[in-house]
């Protein structure tokens, strides 16, 4: 579930609890016709630097935060769990 969070309160990592969370944003895509793939609407995903500092580094490149990616900032994780997120060179 989405944490609601008020708009002026500090954000903080919902598996560590660290306070260096960028927001990034991330496009929603839907298929509109077929396989066309077309981008619907954007949203600001936010990360934690340290827990998801793979998806920090990738949109820092420019390259796209996938639309299927839950970040740790705003789902908690398991520590003992990977992340399953598969990134393909595009």
């Amino acid at each position: 579930m989405w944490r609601l969070v008020p708009r002026d309160a500090a954000v903080s990592c919902a598996t560590c609890r660290g306070t260096d969370v960028i927001q990034r944003p991330r496009a929603l895509t839907q298929f509109s016709r077929g396989t066309q793939l077309s981008i619907t609407s954007w949203n600001q995903a936010l990360l934690c630097s340290s827990c998801d500092a793979a998806m920090v580094g990738r949109s820092s490149e420019g390259k796209p935060i996938p639309p299927h990616f839950q970040p740790a900032a705003a789902f908690k994780r398991d520590p003992e769990s990977p992340d399953d997120t598969q990134i393909i060179p595009r």
